[in-house]
């Protein structure tokens, strides 16, 4: 079941990502172009339907089969960047991939070398940041909020995100700015306000800052009477 107080992960352009539309040039050649741009298509059609996204990031874990459609497209994705080492999509999605396979710190490098490839895009830094405040990378996970924030400056979500980041890496007070500033955005977002009322928990009981997304889940589970 989706907990309370979540980190965003709303946002359309995760959706272009994903679209096997996105063509391969960085090639030396037009039959490595062509070959790159076959493989990249055969592996998003491996993972469709497949990866952790907004609507369904609380998915059960992959059966079987699914495990090895998965393993076959990083297979074939890895073979794109041998052919074009910069095509940022394939890197994006298969940073995607491994996370829905459970390599949530492979997923991360992924996701950090996307953002090297393609520091103009929010959702890219975005990814980078819900990654690290998975693992309890707290400084990087507010280094790639506020990243996408450059970008987005009144994105809520992307400002409750930082909130978030903010308290893994031990800065509540900091955390309760912005997760004020996330809910005065966007007063009628129920997660913008649970996070809201989670930090302010944290703080007036002067409970120790959960250093990762589990812990931060595992303590609104604990004081479910924070959100009614």
């Amino acid at each position: 079941n989706r907990t309370t107080c979540n980190p965003s992960t709303r946002n359309n352009s995760r959706r272009r990502c994903l679209r096997n539309s996105y063509r391969v040039e960085q090639t030396n050649s037009d039959p490595a172009r062509k070959e790159a741009q076959r493989l990249y298509e055969k592996a998003c059609a491996l993972t469709r339907g497949e990866l952790l996204l907004h609507e369904n990031q609380f998915r059960k874990p992959p059966s079987l089969w699914t495990r090895f459609r998965l393993n076959r497209a990083v297979k074939l994705f890895e073979r794109v960047l041998e052919l074009a080492p910069n095509h940022w999509n394939s890197v994006w999605i298969l940073g995607k991939t491994v996370q829905r396979l459970g390599k949530e710190r492979e997923a991360f490098d992924w996701f950090v070398k996307a953002w090297d490839l393609k520091p103009q895009n929010a959702n890219v830094a975005r990814e980078a940041a819900l990654s690290a405040m998975k693992l309890g990378l707290g400084r990087h996970a507010v280094e790639y909020c506020e990243e996408a924030l450059a970008f987005e400056p009144n994105e809520p979500g992307l400002v409750s995100n930082l909130a978030l980041a903010l308290l893994h890496a031990g800065r509540p007070e900091q955390a309760l700015e912005k997760a004020q500033e996330a809910v005065a955005l966007d007063a009628r977002d129920k997660v913008n306000e649970n996070v809201l009322r989670a930090i302010r928990h944290i703080i007036a009981n002067k409970s120790a800052c959960p250093q990762n997304s589990a812990e931060l889940d595992a303590y609104c589970k604990k004081y479910r009477e924070i959100f009614r």
